[in-house]
């Protein structure tokens, strides 16, 4: 029982060590923070502060103490209000390595200088504007019209030569304007004096057939191809000239040709015709100067006025015989009121503007 007793007194010794330890720390004034004496700013290096980078708000130096550095008796303040900014790597430097305050202010001062004036976008924005809208500028500039292709008229007379070829030549010659005249067989020596006066005054022959006789031609490809030869030959041995430019008589979509040859016909001789290198070509502006024996002059006229309408090329049909005397009184006027229209006037050849009612 001694034991026992002698170990219970030591440990209420121990107990009242403790207790009386912990009463003494908690005690005020125990453990008084001592004042930091201020330290003077002479004592500060001058190689510090003249290698200390210049602050971006105030233009002042900033000090290159540590990063417990004081202003005066003041702690040194990090933030928006103090002047430093927060990610300033020169401050970061100096909280890292306390003891390499010049060094880490000389880094400071060439990533400061080294770093460009940051550019507003309003400003280049607004530089641009200013160039658009100054004189010369985008601003200032016409709109460009798109380029529109040249009117072209192509006069084109058929059935040729007749009575009416000579007078159609004068007008032609007289207004300084070429055409195309689609002919047939003629083998008389006007006609062949004909076929020669319109090549000599520089317009194109095309063939139109020898017979221009519906019935026979339309028959097949065969009886076709065999009339469009004789007059190739015809006009070779007056002129020696064979046009590679055709004109079907009554167009290529002629439904008279379904009597003689049946409704696939025409199909089977426009196809046979480009297989043998002709071009063939219809019109897309009619003078309705067939309609009738005897046009009524007006309307002729008019028809070619209204039916060239918002067209840049036009192939005009017209006939060249001796009864469509009011033809040849039109022709002037056409060609006046084409020109108004801005139109200029060419030949077909080969490789011109084309219309064709039925394609091959």
């Amino acid at each position: 029982m001694s034991r026992i007793n002698y170990f219970l007194a030591m440990a209420s010794i121990a107990a009242g060590i403790i207790i009386a330890v912990l009463f003494a720390s908690a005690s005020p004034g125990a453990h008084q923070a001592q004042p930091q004496k201020p330290v003077p700013n002479e004592q500060i290096s001058a190689d510090a502060q003249q290698g200390a980078p210049l602050s971006a708000d105030t233009g002042e130096r900033l000090s290159s103490s540590p990063a417990t550095g004081r202003e005066g008796n003041r702690p040194q303040q990090i933030g928006r209000d103090s002047g430093i900014a927060e990610t300033d790597p020169g401050e970061a430097v100096r909280r890292s390595h306390p003891a390499d305050d010049h060094t880490a202010s000389e880094t400071a001062r060439q990533m400061t200088e080294s770093r460009p004036a940051p550019q507003p976008f309003s400003s280049a924005h607004e530089s641009l504007m200013e160039e658009k809208d100054a004189p010369g500028g985008e601003a200032d500039r016409p709109a460009v019209p798109p380029r529109k292709e040249p009117k072209i008229a192509y006069l084109t007379f058929d059935d040729g030569p007749s009575g009416s070829t000579p007078k159609i030549l004068d007008i032609l010659r007289r207004y300084n304007v070429k055409a195309t005249f689609f002919v047939i067989g003629n083998t008389t020596e006007e006609g062949k004096a004909m076929y020669k006066k319109i090549v000599e005054e520089g317009h194109a022959l095309g063939n139109h057939t020898f017979s221009h006789n519906y019935g026979k031609i339309y028959s097949s490809v065969e009886a076709f191809r065999a009339d469009l030869q004789k007059l190739d030959d015809l006009l070779y041995e007056t002129v020696g000239i064979r046009p590679d430019i055709i004109r079907f008589p009554g167009g290529s979509n002629i439904h008279l040709s379904r009597r003689s040859g049946g409704r696939t016909m025409m199909k089977n001789i426009t196809r046979e015709m480009a297989n043998r290198g002709f071009q063939y070509f219809d019109w897309n502006v009619s003078s309705t100067d067939a309609a009738a024996p005897v046009q009524d002059l007006e309307a002729i006229v008019t028809s070619v006025a209204a039916n060239s309408r918002n067209k840049d090329r036009i192939i005009v049909l017209m006939h060249d015989n001796t009864r469509k005397t009011t033809t040849v009184e039109a022709l002037p006027r056409v060609i006046d009121k084409l020109r108004a229209d801005g139109y200029s006037f060419d030949v077909l050849t080969k490789n011109s503007f084309t219309f064709q009612f039925l394609k091959p």
